[in-house]
């Protein structure tokens, strides 16, 4: 499972092609019913970013992926916090909550972090590819607006789910049909786990198509 490789690959990233500096430690609490107070500690306490914007930066403004008013969606908050980075998040009426941040330079990124109740069950590999997957098509079916191609990413999910352990991806799996060469779009389940002092589970989507 690459949820070993979560900073590793972040890391790589980053020192090739951002100046953006990430703290991730996604074991946080982030019980709340307000958006703009989960949004704030991701971008303050998990994410740490240290940042200073770059002279010339490939990637355009960073736009919002959800929405208020997505179906479901009781809370929602949206922060520009430098020209090529934002967060947002997105409190559900089922009790979860969607976090995205975007970021990249060379790169085109976004992060989505995803929290719902717990299954009852304790999230293995596969598991988390078949959440990951079943989100993405959620997504979709609300319409979510992004660079990324929603369904296919789904599916590269769902595939993966079935081997979690033997498909190599670097720096993401490949999504087939989205891209080629050095405009690829790559997606992977990074993390997942129980919230620290809660019932909520979670995992981490990282979505990356570049270099621009």
């Amino acid at each position: 499972m690459r949820k070993a490789n979560l900073k590793i690959t972040l890391s790589v990233l980053l020192l090739l092609f951002s100046p953006i500096l990430l703290a991730l430690d996604f074991s946080l609490d982030v019980n709340s019913s307000d958006a703009r107070q989960i949004a704030l500690l991701h971008k303050d306490k998990i994410f740490g970013l240290a940042y200073k914007a770059p002279g010339s930066c490939m990637r355009g403004d960073p736009m919002p992926v959800l929405s208020k008013e997505m179906p479901g969606v009781v809370s929602y908050y949206y922060e520009a916090f430098s020209p090529v980075n934002s967060i947002e998040t997105a409190i559900l009426a089922d009790g979860g909550s969607i976090t995205a941040l975007h970021w990249g330079c060379e790169y085109y990124a976004i992060n989505l972090f995803y929290t719902f109740s717990h299954t009852g069950k304790e999230l293995d590999p596969a598991s988390a590819y078949r959440v990951g997957s079943r989100l993405l098509e959620r997504l979709n079916r609300l319409g979510v607006d992004t660079v990324f191609d929603l369904p296919l990413s789904a599916a590269t999910l769902s595939r993966v789910a079935m081997n979690p352990m033997g498909e190599p991806c670097v720096l993401g799996c490949a999504v087939e049909g989205d891209g080629t060469d050095f405009l690829q779009s790559r997606v992977d389940v990074e993390d997942y786990g129980v919230m620290t002092n809660s019932s909520m589970q979670y995992i981490q989507i990282g979505f990356n198509k570049g270099p621009l």
